[in-house]
């Protein structure tokens, strides 16, 4: 008998018997606690701690929500290239949608009407502060037109590829996150820009009331492995309506809770099932 592989085979079966048990214990111990009591609050601390991470802002109250009918907003693809270009660019093959390019300066299009530009900041490295890289994202906001409907910035961060600045779009006083312009200046002064605008449609179905962001959190918090790398402080929760671009007629974002790390990362929990809806990294 190969006793090295016996011994390994062990301590795994040993290692996910630990981790079943105590995802079994934390799903009964939550199921006893009311949502958003003091207990439940503490409880999250204990999984948090466990998890190594640390909460470091205050919990929202939960609220009533329907799901939100929403489709893609499209482009003036025309006026896009007269925005970014100042002489025509050259046409490349993009996967799944179109793609311009002159010099270093590229812009696509997807299927689905995400937009991607990567540009010159036209600043040097020592340069990148706060204030001048919220400015710079406001201009470029203002070159695309503003946020259709409405909207707000979301935050800024510094992150170690260098600093992120994100806006939402806002449809009857709720965030979508799924929706608005990110920016991302590297430490060699390049801009990545990535904006998606949904067009509202309307809430559908009954108003229910969502799970708690403690609760919320402890589900997630069962699945590891789908929290972001980084920073280990949670800087900001908050509610709002979530959903990937599709290429569709239209479709339903989700209630979630936001989650957003010190430096930038973005994790999406539904807010109905606390599930894991996507996870957006802070670049390095």
């Amino acid at each position: 008998m190969d006793w090295a592989r016996a011994k390994t085979v062990l301590m795994v079966a040993f290692l996910a018997l630990n981790l079943f048990l105590g995802h079994q214990i934390l799903q009964e111990r939550t199921g006893r606690i009311a949502s958003g009591s003091r207990e439940e609050v503490e409880l999250l601390r204990e999984a948090l701690a466990q998890a190594e991470l640390v909460l470091g802002c205050r919990l929202p109250k939960p609220r009533q929500m329907s799901l939100l009918q929403v489709r893609t907003l499209p482009w003036d693809e025309a006026a896009l290239l007269q925005t970014f270009f100042p002489s025509p660019p050259e046409v490349c093959r993009g996967d799944g949608g179109r793609k311009y390019r002159l010099g270093d300066e590229e812009l696509s299009l997807s299927g689905e009407g995400t937009l991607r530009v990567t540009l010159s900041a036209g600043l040097a490295p020592d340069d990148l502060g706060g204030h001048q890289v919220r400015a710079l994202a406001a201009r470029y906001l203002e070159r695309l037109g503003g946020i259709p409907g409405g909207g707000r910035l979301d935050f800024i961060a510094a992150c170690p590829g260098g600093w992120v600045v994100q806006y939402v779009q806002v449809y009857q006083g709720w965030p979508l996150f799924g929706g608005g312009l990110r920016m991302v200046v590297g430490t060699g002064a390049s801009v990545e820009l990535e904006c998606y605008w949904f067009e509202p449609l309307g809430f559908v179905g009954r108003p229910q009331m969502v799970l708690g962001a403690s609760q919320a959190l402890l589900r997630a918090l069962q699945d590891p492995q789908a929290w972001p790398p980084g920073s280990r402080v949670i800087a900001d929760v908050s509610l709002g309506y979530y959903s990937h671009p599709y290429d569709a007629a239209h479709w339903e974002a989700v209630p979630v809770w936001q989650v957003r790390m010190g430096s930038g990362d973005l994790l999406w929990v539904n807010a109905l099932t606390g599930m894991v809806e996507g996870v957006r990294p802070a670049p390095r």
